[in-house]
């Protein structure tokens, strides 16, 4: 998945379109479904005529990779991201219920953008395994600290020229013309109650990523299986167990992720998050209002993930240090800390529009 820039003859001249390109997840959906179900459909084939161990293994192996190919299809970023110069504002392009909706980011709430390096592992046929290459990826930087990716590339020259376009054509000094609350989305309710205000939405359906998540358990049970009897007795029971602890996993998330519902409640001195409505309970913290210095979420197009952060002020300097790309070793453990003490409010299955509006409604 990556975006790229709209020829200016298409857009009109006071806007700067980046349009999703979805051919890297094409592809990556058509080999998957290529291995995927060819071995998955024959070795059924095998299995019900003449049953036996590997093919119970082939059919696993065929399971895993069209659920993965299916998962991939799942995955859903913006259409579009439109800086939109008449507004003074980034529009997030994206569809909804009742059709495409823009949600905006004020221009002022961009610091500007940058080019940061990054590495990425992939296999090598020589003796030394695995070789790290730098990629590089065009970001936007929020101010209050967050990181958007925008664009990725393995060619530097490519990405330093996209990120000059958009600071030559997006004027960041336009103020916001618009309205920052004026979609309200419809699953969202909004109430004040006594000393508080209460926030309060029902968590959006992932159904299709929790099947998905469950075939891929079973696939790789069903490929243990198979070819259980070629592996040493010790890789027997660590294999064994690592694959009932996934199985465990997909299990209770389908459980607690019944009749979710996330509550915010937001007074003069505290911001209390919880989810209600569930047969396991579900995580919940409570900060007071001096504590939070920041309210955020990154977008990156290689980690899908849908998480709001409550940072506090320490928290927001380290991930300041990790914009930049200025983390020595001692950073970098920090960050590790930092990340497993991190309240989150997940917002699994919520568009970037939705998390944009919970966070400017914070």
């Amino acid at each position: 998945m990556n975006y790229k820039l709209q020829d200016q003859s298409y857009t009109g001249p006071n806007q700067v379109v980046m349009t999703r390109s979805n051919l890297g997840r094409n592809i990556g959906v058509f080999v998957f479904l290529l291995i995927g179900i060819p071995a998955l459909v024959l070795s059924l084939l095998v299995l019900l005529s003449e049953p036996d161990r590997t093919s119970f293994g082939i059919a696993g192996f065929g399971a895993v990779f069209t659920a993965g190919g299916l998962l991939l299809l799942s995955l859903h970023w913006p259409k579009r991201f439109i800086f939109d110069n008449d507004v003074g504002a980034l529009l997030v392009e994206e569809k909804g219920k009742d059709g495409v909706v823009n949600t905006p980011l004020p221009y002022d709430e961009i610091e500007g953008f940058q080019v940061r390096t990054y590495f990425t592992s992939n296999a090598s046929g020589s003796s030394s395994g695995s070789r790290s290459r730098p990629q590089y990826s065009l970001d936007l930087l929020k101010t209050d600290g967050a990181m958007w990716m925008l664009y990725t590339s393995g060619n530097e020259v490519k990405a330093q020229e996209m990120m000059g376009q958009l600071v030559a054509r997006v004027d960041l000094e336009k103020p916001f013309s618009g309205e920052l609350l004026e979609q309200q989305p419809q699953q969202f309710s909004i109430a004040e109650k006594g000393s508080h205000t209460e926030l309060r939405w029902k968590r959006k359906s992932e159904l299709n990523k929790v099947l998905g998540f469950l075939i891929v358990a079973v696939g790789m049970g069903m490929l243990f299986y198979g070819f259980a009897s070629t592996l040493p007795s010790f890789m027997y029971w660590i294999v064994g167990g690592f694959l009932g602890l996934i199985g465990f996993s997909m299990v209770y998330n389908v459980i607690a992720s019944v009749g979710k519902y996330h509550v915010v409640k937001v007074s003069g001195h505290e911001v209390a998050v919880s989810q209600t409505g569930l047969p396991i309970a579900g995580s919940s913290f409570t900060m007071r209002t001096h504590e939070i210095a920041s309210i955020q979420f990154n977008f990156s197009l290689t980690d899908y993930q849908q998480v709001l952060n409550f940072l506090r002020a320490d928290e927001v300097d380290l991930f300041a240090k990790a914009k930049s790309g200025n983390m020595d070793v001692g950073d970098l453990f920090s960050m590790i800390r930092t990340l497993m003490g991190i309240n989150k409010l997940q917002m699994g299955g919520h568009t970037v529009g939705e998390m944009l509006y919970v966070e400017h409604l914070l």
